[in-house]
């Protein structure tokens, strides 16, 4: 039950695009497309990278907010318990 860690910018821009990276490259395996998204990912300009950059940093956030609730109930729940 404890929370899922943030993803970095380059796994949710990977996430949006992987039906894409399939269309253009059907035969590939799920390691080549992450090889091929990992160079398209290089070849992207900081421009094209930063609302990426913006939704990681936002899912930071919402990871840091559901660990602080999550330690609190498990803090709540040892105190109850004792």
């Amino acid at each position: 039950s404890k929370p899922k860690r943030g993803l970095s910018s380059f796994m949710l821009w990977q996430n949006a695009n992987r039906a894409a990276i399939k269309e253009e490259h059907p035969d590939a395996k799920m390691t080549e497309i992450g090889s091929i998204a990992g160079a398209k990912w290089r070849e992207m300009d900081a421009k094209a990278k930063a609302p990426w950059d913006a939704k990681a940093k936002a899912d930071k956030a919402r990871y840091q907010a559901e660990v602080e609730a999550y330690e609190a109930s498990q803090r709540a729940s040892a105190a109850d318990s004792e």
